[in-house]
């Protein structure tokens, strides 16, 4: 049994109000998709959104969605952006807000109000964005500061994508990877919940933005053994001597030595691909792997892969023959394995009983 009281185990950072697996409270509000409008033109252009489908079901049976994993939206530093939140209910509030000092929580410094509840925020204010909030349950804005109609506008079911705000990414920001929180609240700043959010139908959903400079390139290497990887003329290598446009997929090409065939590859990408443990001191993911069978020469690395630094690790094998008798199972746990299809049975520190027969490690037949 949950108790939604019981916030315990969640740690010093992105803290809620509640326990982060309670349950909604109601069924007939809940959040559909979250995503962010180009808005450098002052109107909406393309929307990154999550889920990417244009289904009308909750995208969470729990009041709090993690989604910082997989869901990544890409930004431009002091380009403008529109925060998009679809809901099903009526009067309801949206809010966005964006973890920019990476501290592991969001603050509302740089929002101040004046004497009638107008809202003016900052580029570096944690609060980038609300639909409709109130000082006195009078008088009503939006985050940019425009008149919110509460008695025309809260019985429409659009009245969040239309009326959340736009906001600008601060012009000095470093490039990373950024903690964005959604929140589907009645009129509260708190990130972390009002009192009454799950008695409401609240959602709150969490996913990264990945922060870039204006024109944007991403440092592309490669490690390889029994063969090399080039990005046109230049032969990638471990000191990550190749840039490539950020966002827009990247066609490489592997080069077997003699006697070899590509088998697979694995592509780490993200930033600080050093850290072994792939979050930051926050809990923020930094980078990710994906791992395929290929056995073409060509290979395209897909634009939403191509952000902060790409390193390409191809699985070169022996095209004939053995090389290696046997190896001790350390030896095996200690590596990934994969079949003589290329595909990866079983990831290095596994203790997972494998079959007797051949497979791949570090680019050789072995049998195991």
């Amino acid at each position: 049994m949950i108790d939604p009281s019981d916030t315990s185990g969640q740690g010093p950072y992105y803290k809620v109000n509640f326990n982060k697996k309670a349950p909604h409270e109601r069924e007939d509000r809940y959040v559909m998709h979250v995503g962010l409008y180009d808005y450098s033109t002052g109107q909406d252009g393309s929307l990154q959104q999550y889920p990417d489908n244009d289904f009308s079901a909750r995208i969470t049976k729990q009041f709090y969605l993690d989604k910082t994993d997989e869901v990544v939206f890409n930004v431009t530093a002091g380009e403008t952006y529109r925060p998009y939140l679809a809901y099903h209910g009526l009067w309801m509030s949206g809010y966005a807000f964006i973890d920019w000092n990476n501290d592991g929580q969001f603050t509302a410094d740089g929002l101040t109000f004046d004497s009638s509840g107008k809202p003016s925020r900052t580029d570096n204010c944690e609060v980038v964005s609300f639909s409709a909030h109130s000082k006195n349950d009078y008088n009503w804005y939006n985050s940019n500061g425009k008149v919110f109609p509460k008695s025309t506008q809260f019985p429409k079911d659009n009245n969040i994508q239309n009326w959340m705000g736009s906001f600008r990414v601060p012009a000095d920001v470093q490039p990373g990877l950024y903690r964005m929180r959604f929140k589907l609240d009645w009129n509260s700043l708190d990130a972390g919940g009002s009192d009454e959010i799950r008695k409401d139908g609240g959602d709150i959903v969490d996913v990264l933005v990945n922060v870039q400079k204006p024109d944007a390139k991403v440092k592309v290497g490669a490690k390889a053994q029994n063969g090399q990887v080039e990005l046109g003329a230049l032969k990638l290598d471990e000191t990550m001597n190749g840039l490539a446009e950020a966002n827009h997929d990247l066609a490489v090409r592997f080069i077997p030595e003699s006697g070899y065939n590509i088998a697979g590859v694995t592509v780490k990408y993200g930033y600080n691909l050093d850290n072994a443990s792939g979050v930051d001191a926050v809990g923020n993911r930094q980078w990710w792997l994906k791992k395929e069978q290929t056995t073409t020469a060509d290979y395209t690395i897909p634009a939403k892969s191509v952000m902060g630094n790409v390193l390409v690790m191809p699985a070169f094998i022996l095209a004939n023959g053995i090389d290696t008798v046997t190896v001790t199972e350390a030896e095996a746990q200690a590596n990934d394995i994969y079949n003589l299809n290329g595909q990866l049975v079983r990831r290095a520190g596994s203790r997972r009983q494998l079959p007797h027969g051949v497979y791949v490690m570090k680019g050789h037949k072995v049998v195991l």
